[in-house]
């Protein structure tokens, strides 16, 4: 038996069969326009069947575009940062046998999400694919700085499951409400 067979069945039973891939929007909060732009892809006819994550938004469930998109509009609050954008999605998107995700973010900001996404989501199996939102006057990307140091956490995440939260809320301490959120959606279910 060849290699790529073998690896086709730990797909299929991994639920990655690639011929039968469920893709989904992922919105990373932290600039409006990302979500009104992640709307309006989902309401696009080319995934006019997927559903929309947000994480860590500002758009609420009262929202025209949200409203439209009903159930295919999922709306989580836990992520701190960009890190816990993606691995607190994860078991959602696993639960959902998503296969491939769409990470929509802004110009400067794609080049840190899409290596931090492939790293979390990729280690399961997860293609990751970026989309930026179009920008008249896109800024200058994130520091290499900020792109290593994120990497390097992301690398942790997979070896040891540690986010760094801790540290996190020490640099954010206004994000303590995101810790809350997914204290209370955890209580919920």
């Amino acid at each position: 038996m060849s290699m790529s067979r073998v690896f086709g069945v730990i797909r299929k039973i991994r639920g990655q069969d690639s011929v039968h891939s469920r893709t989904a929007l992922v919105a990373l909060g932290g600039d409006v326009k990302r979500e009104i732009y992640a709307v309006k892809l989902a309401e696009s006819e080319e995934y006019r069947r997927t559903t929309l994550y947000l994480s860590s938004g500002n758009l609420t469930a009262e929202h025209p575009g949200i409203k439209r998109l009903g159930s295919r509009a999922v709306i989580d609050r836990s992520a701190l940062d960009t890190l816990s954008n993606f691995t607190t999605l994860l078991p959602i998107l696993r639960g959902a046998y998503v296969t491939e995700v769409v990470c929509i973010t802004s110009h400067s900001h794609a080049r840190r999400a899409g290596i931090i996404g492939r790293i979390v989501l990729g280690f399961y199996g997860i293609r990751v694919d970026l989309r930026a939102v179009p920008e008249k006057n896109p800024s200058r990307s994130e520091s290499l700085w900020k792109v290593l140091r994120d990497s390097c956490r992301a690398i942790c995440w997979v070896i040891t499951g540690w986010t760094g939260e801790s540290v996190a809320l020490w640099v954010h301490p206004d994000r303590e409400e995101h810790v809350r959120w997914r204290k209370n959606a955890a209580m919920r279910n």
